[in-house]
C-alpha cells in the first residue's frame, strides 16, 4: 500500500510541477529518482495517515466509484498541509540541507526550506493545493478518504 500511495503521490506532484513549468531533482519520473527521492515519497505517503487522523479522517479502500468525492474544511487543510511541510522540513534538515535563496541541488540548497510561519503565502496556498488534490490522487491508488467522527 504504501509503494501505491507514495508513486500515486510523485505523478500528482509530477504533474503539478509541470504544468508550473517547475524542473529540480524531484522532477522526474519514478524510476528516475534517486533513492532519497523515492524515500521522501515514501515518507510522505506514510504521513499521510497520521495526518488524516489529526483532522478525523481515515484512508480506506476505495468503494464509492461513483460517489461526490470527498473535500476537506479550510482547518483540515491547513493543518494537513502545515503538519506535510513540517514532515518535509525536518526531512530535509536531516539530510544536510539549508535554506538558500536559490535552489541548488548540488549544495543542497531550498529557498523553501524554512518554518511554515516563515513560509510565503504562496507557498502555503501550493502547499494546501497538494492537499486538495489528495482524493483524486488517492482514488487513482485505489484508496479514498472518510470521516471517522
Amino acid at each position: 500500500t504504501l509503494e501505491v500511495v507514495a508513486r500515486s503521490m510523485h505523478q500528482d506532484y509530477l504533474r503539478r510541477a509541470r504544468e508550473m513549468g517547475s524542473a529540480g531533482g524531484m522532477a522526474v519520473e519514478w524510476e528516475e529518482l534517486t533513492h532519497e527521492g523515492r524515500e521522501s515519497n515514501r515518507l510522505a505517503a506514510a504521513q499521510i495517515s497520521h495526518g488524516l487522523q489529526q483532522v478525523g479522517c481515515a484512508l480506506i479502500p476505495l468503494y464509492h466509484w461513483d460517489g461526490e468525492g470527498f473535500g476537506f474544511s479550510d482547518t483540515e487543510l491547513d493543518t494537513l498541509a502545515r503538519l506535510e511541510h513540517e514532515r518535509w522540513y525536518e526531512e530535509r534538515k536531516a539530510a544536510g540541507w539549508r535554506h538558500g535563496e536559490v535552489r541548488d541541488d548540488e549544495q543542497k540548497l531550498n529557498p523553501l526550506l524554512l518554518t511554515w510561519d516563515e513560509l510565503p503565502e504562496s507557498s502555503r496556498g501550493q502547499n494546501r493545493e497538494g492537499i486538495k488534490a489528495l482524493p483524486v490522487m488517492l482514488a487513482r491508488a485505489g484508496f479514498e478518504i472518510a470521516r471517522t467522527g
